[in-house]
């Protein structure tokens, strides 16, 4: 069987001191049966570039600019869904 997608929306505008450590600790998780979800609405830093550049190495990532949040839900088919808030970290479990 296999285990639910669970996918994990956060917003980036103007985040880009904060993006790398969030998105890292996300691809840090033991659970990878995910998909993470980059939402920015115009941006005036970098957030942007950063974001296209781990979507491009990360299959499970994907980014959007100057779009509807509800239409990333309307498109994914998640068991699970969060919203990582800005600056949000997420910790693996203790094994």
């Amino acid at each position: 069987m296999t285990s639910p997608l669970i996918s994990l929306v956060t917003t980036i505008y103007n985040r880009q001191q904060y993006l790398a450590q969030t998105v890292d600790s996300i691809l840090a998780q033991t659970y990878s049966h995910f998909e993470l979800i980059l939402w920015d609405d115009g941006s005036n830093d970098d957030s942007a570039d950063l974001a296209q550049t781990y979507a491009q190495q990360d299959n499970r990532i994907g980014w959007s600019i100057f779009t509807l949040l509800s239409d990333h839900f309307h498109d994914s088919h998640p068991h699970h869904c969060h919203r990582a808030g800005q600056g949000d970290l997420a910790y693996p479990a203790a094994s």
